[in-house]
């Protein structure tokens, strides 16, 4: 009969088949060990504390998991992207854009390597074309006119800090040129694109200060700039709210993308999310460190064993301490049994020092940089100078995109308008200029400029080459030597006396005599002609394009360029 018991009970703790897994009326159990206080398991609480020391000992023993020893668990799963850290990273466009804005002006290391690559392509750059007047014409376009290293210095710069640029131009039809180039916010701009079809739709989609311009006409000069675009068709679609569809004639899209098919461009600082996140989570326990090193705990006892404080004691020590804290040249007067100490975290927390290095290091790898590009520290100088030369080489593709956009968007449709032409054996051929950069140097190359002066004298580069890795502008230069030697040849003649005919220079050794005769001096050679003008200077406008007029206005429904700004 006891055995019987024993059975039930053992029954009912471990189940029907003796597991200990419970497999029916789950409903009840599960309400069992929700309500633990009281019903079934308090019942089965009772139950336990009734079983004999023995069979509690025997059945115990069948619980073969509960025995001490290695206990296994079952493996966790591991996907990258539902990882925590992974979890925490923006996914939609505008909240990417606006963690990259954030970085850029709070991070050093990130603010610092996004200047470096988007200000170094750019070191000089000048305009490349075989007509000296259409380089004139393209020159005072491109540089007075749309500011163009202004404008390229804003393109690479938001190129490299969030990957999309959309430029969009203002073109004038009566003279046939562009007359300025403005940035669309990319938070606002919509691209739409299928893999079957190359060309994207862009939309624009209005934002709160477009929106109040165009409700309340004012500014005035604003509203009046916006109606004339698209003959007003822009100021309707505002005003209706509908999303701007933007002329691919007039916007461009510049954008870095890590697969051909997205549909826009993943800036390089994605990469770099998540050390920046780990370093604001050090940061963070470093400011709460910091913060207790300035204002450590005060720890007041009052009292010993002795003598132990009771509470009056104690109300009375608080009290006094807080008229100390108002009053600094009191005094505090209270027997030994008193003691008071700072605790603050000063050699207790880590440092996190090998932390915060790996972090710098992980950043600076998205951010295609060391720590010699930084502060001049880190690799030795064979080791930098290899990374510099493979960033070297990112930068010229980036020069590439730079030259490519500017040829296709900005000086092919000028050269269309003004029907820029030259004859070849093929035909009529359009005349496009091209820009050209200047030799990046990262470090010290005197070796180099030594070896392309003896390649320039053997013949086996150009001037124009050896002048461009000199950064210097060679039209310029040819203008000045030829005006240098001009003024001296002024100079030499100047010097000769004053007189009548005949009247001749003393003459140095070896040197032939000076010609005689009515010009009082001897005939005055013809000065050399003078090369190109610089960008800085202004071309007479007859010579400019072919059919401008004098004061520098070009032909109306022809083309030409208006008065430089």
């Amino acid at each position: 009969m006891a055995d019987a018991k024993d059975d039930e009970m053992k029954s009912s703790i471990l189940g029907p088949d003796g597991s200990g897994i419970v497999t029916s009326n789950l409903d009840a159990e599960f309400k069992m060990l929700k309500n633990l206080s009281g019903g079934h398991a308090a019942e089965r609480s009772s139950s336990l504390v009734n079983i004999p020391r023995a069979k509690l000992k025997k059945m115990a023993s069948q619980f073969n998991g509960m025995r001490p020893g290695l206990h296994r668990q079952n493996g966790s799963f591991y996907h990258p992207l539902f990882e925590s850290i992974n979890l925490q990273l923006p996914t939609k466009t505008r909240e990417i854009n606006q963690w990259c804005r954030h970085f850029y002006k709070t991070d050093g290391y990130v603010g610092t390597m996004i200047d470096l690559h988007s200000e170094f392509p750019l070191t000089g750059m000048h305009i490349v074309c075989d007509d000296p007047k259409i380089k004139r014409f393209f020159e005072i376009l491109f540089f007075d006119i749309l500011k163009g290293p202004r404008l390229l210095g804003e393109i690479n710069l938001e190129w490299w800090k969030i990957a999309n640029v959309f430029p969009f131009g203002n073109w004038d039809d009566s003279q046939g040129i562009w007359t300025g180039f403005n940035l669309l916010n990319p938070d606002f701009v919509e691209v739409e694109k299928s893999s079957l079809v190359d060309e994207p739709v862009l939309k624009l989609d209005p934002d709160d200060n477009l929106k109040r311009i165009v409700a309340s006409r004012q500014p005035k000069d604003l509203y009046d700039k916006l109606a004339k675009i698209e003959n007003g068709e822009l100021v309707n679609l505002i005003a209706r709210g509908e999303k701007i569809p933007l002329n691919k004639f007039r916007v461009s899209h510049l954008a870095f993308k890590t697969s051909p098919y997205e549909t826009v461009g993943t800036p390089i600082m994605f990469r770099a999310f998540k050390p920046l996140i780990m370093k604001d989570q050090i940061r963070r326990v470093q400011q709460a460190v910091y913060e207790r090193h300035i204002l450590p705990l005060k720890l007041i006892k009052v009292g010993s064993d002795q003598m132990p404080a009771n509470p009056e004691a104690i109300k009375q020590v608080r009290e006094a301490f807080d008229e100390l804290s108002q009053d600094l040249s009191a005094w505090f007067v209270y027997h030994h049994a008193i003691s008071a100490e700072y605790v603050s975290s000063a050699g207790k927390i880590h440092s996190f020092e090998s932390e915060s290095k790996w972090v710098r290091e992980e950043i600076l790898a998205a951010l295609l940089g060391n720590e010699a590009m930084v502060g001049g520290t880190g690799p030795n100088f064979a080791t930098a100078s290899i990374g510099m030369q493979i960033l070297i080489n990112r930068y010229m593709r980036n020069q590439q995109m730079l030259c490519e956009w500017v040829k296709e968007t900005i000086f092919r449709p000028v050269a269309i308008a003004q029907d820029f032409m030259k004859k070849t054996e093929w035909g009529d051929e359009l005349i496009v200029p091209e820009i050209e950069f200047e030799f990046m140097k990262l470090k010290d190359d005197a070796q180099m400029k030594g070896l392309m002066k003896e390649l320039m004298k053997t013949g086996l580069i150009s001037k124009q080459t050896f002048y461009t890795y000199m950064g210097l502008d060679a039209d310029r230069e040819k203008s000045q030597i030829a005006r240098e030697k001009t003024e001296e040849k002024s100079a030499a003649m100047s010097a000769i006396k004053p007189g009548g005919k005949g009247a001749e220079a003393p003459a140095g050794p070896g040197a032939p005599p000076m010609g005689g005769g009515g010009g009082g001096g001897g005939d005055m050679p013809e000065p050399p002609e003078a090369g190109p003008p610089t960008p800085g200077e202004r071309m007479p406008a007859a010579e400019t394009v072919p059919g401008a007029t004098e004061g520098g206005q070009g032909p109306q429904p022809g083309g030409g360029l208006p008065e430089a700004a």
